[in-house]
């Protein structure tokens, strides 16, 4: 019998007030606790504070689990003293240099479109890793354009050393082998999300039966799309919240809360744009992410902008519009074999997301009962992100 306990180090979006952020950690959590004989998880976390109220808020158990800031908004911790403040440099390396695995990425997307020292912060993650030789491994990712030669030189440098590298999309495993990323074990897993706690199935049971839609649907600036994409976006969706029958209940769902990319911010200007007295739409406040999930499983339809909240419809069978800002919902659609309901921001046209609409309406009862076994088999499929954690901690003989 193996009785050896591992120390294992999370790197991810974490303490940053995303919901799909918040829910990746929690499945890895959930499930390194279960498969794993675990003496002690090292979190590394934009916020100490936020992670350590969302593991009191969802009931973790934190006994095992160890929180350091992960620098992610400058050297100086926030809320300490300039001295304390300091300390996690010192944290970071004794943690990882305990670490039996150090897993980075779920959440991210390896990238350098928008910033080319974005990549750099994940991949100098692993390299420190790799200077105090302990193993590491990418869980979960993203991949998008890297187009910078001293990108690439990096991530072939470094993501090449990795025990393995898994992606939630077969486009992020292609794009990373075309980049000569290949000699760790890689394989395409779907999102660490199915591996979660399952969401209650959805009960509507046709187009006849619309009674409630749930919204989700995020602003964006000049550096994301160019102010005639961001036009035809709002308008869209406009378009289509006027298009539904009055007695339709209209239910937003905010998944991201930080100052600088609120949902609410996308909200408020809905309710000024539609105007009130023509169309209201209630912003659901939820007390956990239980509470939201199993909200989100009483909506007939869905149409998201976040990819998370895209997810958790799916997960709950509720037949789901995708609106793709980063290729990572047209990604997962298309895995997934319902590409026809996921739509591409930066392409978008005026009347796309209603023409999407109609045949969502259309093809309604076929698309529950499609999407209720793609959260069975999607789920099984999650749950071998972590049978490759358990062959690198426990190696079989």
């Amino acid at each position: 019998m193996n009785d050896i306990t591992h120390n294992i180090a999370l790197s991810g979006h974490f303490g940053e007030n995303n919901v799909g952020d918040d829910i990746l950690l929690l499945s890895l959590v959930e499930n390194l606790l279960i498969t794993q004989k675990v003496k002690e998880l090292v979190i590394f976390t934009a916020d100490v504070r936020k992670t350590a109220a969302l593991f009191e808020r969802e009931k973790v158990c934190s006994e095992s689990i160890r929180l350091i800031y992960s620098g992610r908004w400058g050297i100086r911790e926030q809320g300490k003293p300039l001295f304390k403040s300091l300390c996690w440099l010192i944290a970071t390396v004794t943690g990882l240099k305990k670490a039996g695995l150090h897993l980075i990425g779920p959440g991210t997307i390896i990238k350098d479109s928008n910033n080319r020292f974005f990549i750099l912060f994940w991949l100098m993650r692993a390299l420190l890793s790799y200077m105090l030789r302990r193993p590491f491994a990418f869980i979960g990712i993203g991949v998008g354009c890297v187009r910078f030669s001293l990108s690439k030189f990096l991530l072939r440098s470094i993501a090449n050393h990795a025990k393995f590298i898994t992606t939630r999309d077969s486009r992020s495993l292609a794009q990373l082998k075309s980049l000569h990323v290949d000699k760790p074990k890689m394989a395409s897993y779907p999102d660490l999300s199915f591996a979660g706690i399952s969401t209650s199935a959805n009960m509507s049971t046709g187009a006849s039966q619309i009674t409630k839609v749930g919204l989700n649907f995020r602003e964006f600036k000049a550096k994301h799309f160019s102010d005639n994409t961001i036009r035809i976006y709002r308008d869209s969706i406009l378009t289509l919240l006027h298009r539904i029958p009055e007695s339709v209940e209209l239910v937003f769902y905010s998944f991201c809360n930080e100052p600088h990319q609120s949902d609410l911010e996308m909200y408020n200007k809905i309710i000024t744009d539609v105007g009130p007295q023509n169309v209201k739409i209630r912003n659901f406040e939820y007390e956990n992410l239980s509470a939201l999930k199993d909200d989100i499983s009483t909506c007939n339809v869905f149409v998201g902008t976040r990819f998370h909240s895209v997810l958790l419809a799916v997960q709950a069978g509720v037949p789901t519009i995708g609106l793709s800002y980063e290729q990572k919902t047209v990604n997962f659609m298309n895995d997934a074999g319902i590409g026809d309901y996921a739509l591409d921001i930066g392409t978008i046209k005026n009347e796309d997301i209603s023409r999407t609409w109609d045949k969502l309406i259309m093809n309604n009862s076929q698309y529950e009962v499609q999407l209720k076994g793609i959260a069975k088999d999607h789920r099984i499929l999650s749950l071998k992100h972590f049978e490759e954690i358990s062959l690198v901690l426990c190696p079989r003989r």
